[in-house]
């Protein structure tokens, strides 16, 4: 699992290469300014120069017992984020990329490499800079188009442009493709077949085909289906009218907020689909109700939501976390905030800046620290809910003012 770079300052003054890199380094240039101003040098070199520091950093690390293990994840961070700048200005294409917890970079055209679980790996390696030489030869491979991650995207795009679909992928994270009209693909089952690229072609040619059923607006569920595998997720206005322009899809949404609203989604395996305005009407015609069935699915894997306290501007909040893109919908299920009021009060406040993460803190004064992280991980996030805070009362959720 990818570490997530902490909070850091960063100096004033950077090495140029470092800088060169602001826009596109994210949280990971501070991380990377921490370990060259904890153990150097500093300014840190670039190109081979850098990858051989960094080298020697990792051994060194390994092998001098003056570390203790409480700096195991400030190195991690640090040697995993300089890497990953190491490799960017290096390759020239690539960008910080996060979802979740879990950060990566894009590198190359269709590639995706994890700087931290590199590090991770190779201080766990009985040669420790060997793995990381290893580790840098696969990052390369996938910004030529020739690792695995990279060929299964490849090999997707191809496929799409065989079929009949017009689709296209808006966005890519590790083995994970989210094409423009918001249908979610999980491909790390195809990642067995990278080194096979007919049977790699033959696959994914299977998968583009069950996307195109449906295309010209049919029905294509039935209400079994639908209430065994529909759940809500919240998505921005902004989002549902992309949708709307770019591809005359309007799927089911339920205002919440001005800004946001309730999808209903449709889980398959491996795969997921907006349940589109249409078919929630013709299935309300026939007398069921789809977001119901989606809220009582919500309601029910309430305890599937993960928890830790985490300090933001001195405030201590409840950040919870899902890794299935619920954790922000999972404000709107009953369970969820029983259990939030009954540890911060009737009154609380919540952030929903994207729909991986929820934070939420008790009522109050001194929010200005929790708004500016939100909005910053809003902006930041590729499904982005909100950039703002909310007050929960009862059953009521409103922006706060």
């Amino acid at each position: 699992m990818s570490i997530a770079p902490r909070t850091l300052a960063i100096a004033a003054t950077l090495p140029g290469w470092m800088e060169a890199l602001r826009h596109r380094a994210g949280p990971l240039l501070a991380a990377a300014d921490d370990l060259q101003r904890w153990l150097g040098p500093n300014p840190f070199p670039e190109g081979r120069d850098g990858i051989r520091r960094l080298g020697e950093l990792v051994d060194a690390f390994v092998f001098d017992a003056r570390y203790e293990d409480e700096s195991d994840d400030r190195f991690v961070e640090g040697a995993g984020a300089m890497l990953a700048l190491l490799l960017i200005a290096h390759v020239g294409i690539g960008r910080h990329r996060e979802r979740g917890t879990s950060h990566g970079i894009a590198i190359g055209s269709h590639g995706f490499f994890d700087p931290f679980a590199s590090i991770e790996g190779a201080l766990d390696a009985t040669r420790p800079s060997a793995a990381l030489a290893k580790a840098i030869a696969a990052a390369e491979a996938e910004a030529g188009g020739e690792g695995p991650i990279a060929t299964i995207h490849l090999a997707l795009d191809a496929a799409l442009l065989r079929s009949t679909t017009g689709r296209t992928v808006r966005d890519r994270f590790a083995l994970q493709a989210t094409l423009d009209d918001g249908t979610e693909l999980e491909l790390a089952r195809f990642a067995s077949l990278s080194d096979d690229a007919p049977a790699l072609a033959s696959s994914l040619d299977r998968l583009v085909s069950w996307l195109e059923r449906g295309d010209d607006g049919s029905r294509t569920v039935d209400w079994a289906t639908v209430e065994t595998r529909v759940v809500p997720r919240l998505v921005s206005r902004r989002f549902s009218d992309e949708l709307i322009a770019s591809r005359s899809l309007t799927i089911a949404y339920l205002p919440v907020t001005e800004e946001f609203g309730s999808s209903l989604v449709l889980a398959y395996d491996g795969r997921l689909r907006f349940l589109r305005a249409d078919e929630e009407s013709a299935l309300i015609a026939e007398g069921h109700d789809p977001r119901r069935a989606a809220m009582n699915r919500l309601d029910a894997s309430a305890d599937a939501i993960r928890w830790r306290a985490e300090s933001i501007g001195g405030r201590t909040c409840a950040v919870g976390s899902r890794g299935d893109g619920l954790a922000s919908t999972s404000i709107l299920a009953p369970r969820v905030r029983a259990a939030l009021a009954a540890k911060l009060g009737e009154e609380f406040v919540v952030g929903l800046p994207h729909r991986d993460r929820l934070v939420a803190t008790h009522a109050g004064d001194g929010l200005s620290a929790i708004a500016a992280q939100v909005a910053d991980e809003f902006h930041r996030a590729p499904h982005g809910v909100s950039p703002r805070l909310f007050v929960v009362r009862g059953a009521a959720l409103e922006r706060l003012r």
